[in-house]
């Protein structure tokens, strides 16, 4: 029998602080009483997976290559500023753990909800929520835009959908030649959340 929802959660547990944030996520979302499945790239304790329904550990950790990551914060009239990733990037790595969890998951649920380690949400509300916009639509999730970076993205904390769909509708990558070779023009919209709202708009107008 294949059963509605899951909740999703990918970590890269390279610090305490990142662990902690897990926890606390992992905590809040068994209050929901719907199974939790935990991904990552590297090996995590026993006492962490020991709390989740299924953990998929993929040891190969595929990250940018000869790619600078931007971060900027802004607030205007205060500060402005743009610093650089020191080292190898996660879009891909975290993008191919979700096809792999999808591909796992898809004759076990019918729908996945999504939830950064390190987002704050009202998880119960929001699931009940986006399951009945689920019905009629494939993917929720919301977006931003900065114009003056020409970018458009998916909210990275969090975002929904039918698993099938996604398994079905959303390429096997397993190189960054064939991240860029999805995506747009290169730069920033090769960012993680860039990346997909781009990839969506391409192939189903939104």
């Amino acid at each position: 029998m294949i059963r509605d929802d899951i909740i999703f959660t990918m970590c890269h547990p390279e610090s305490e602080i990142k662990i902690a944030q897990l926890r606390t996520l992992i905590s809040a979302a068994k209050s929901t009483s719907l199974p939790i499945l935990l991904a990552s790239h590297l090996p995590l304790s026993s006492d962490i997976v020991s709390q989740v329904d299924y953990f998929i550990y993929d040891r190969y950790d595929t990250l940018s290559e000869g790619y600078i990551v931007n971060y900027y914060y802004n607030v205007p009239g205060y500060i402005s500023t743009c610093t650089r990733r020191p080292g190898g990037y996660h879009a891909l790595a975290g993008y191919i753990s979700l096809k792999e969890s999808m591909t796992f998951l898809r004759n076990k649920f019918k729908r996945f909800h999504f939830i950064s380690y390190d987002t704050l949400l009202d998880i119960k509300p929001y699931i009940e929520y986006v399951s009945s916009i689920l019905l009629d639509y494939n993917f929720v999730s919301g977006r931003y835009d900065v114009p003056l970076q020409q970018m458009k993205g998916i909210l990275p904390g969090f975002f929904s959908c039918n698993i099938a769909w996604w398994d079905d509708h959303m390429p096997e990558i397993s190189t960054w030649e064939e991240w860029k070779s999805h995506g747009r023009d290169g730069a920033d919209n090769l960012l993680g959340e860039n990346w997909l709202h781009n990839y969506f708009e391409d192939h189903w107008p939104i």
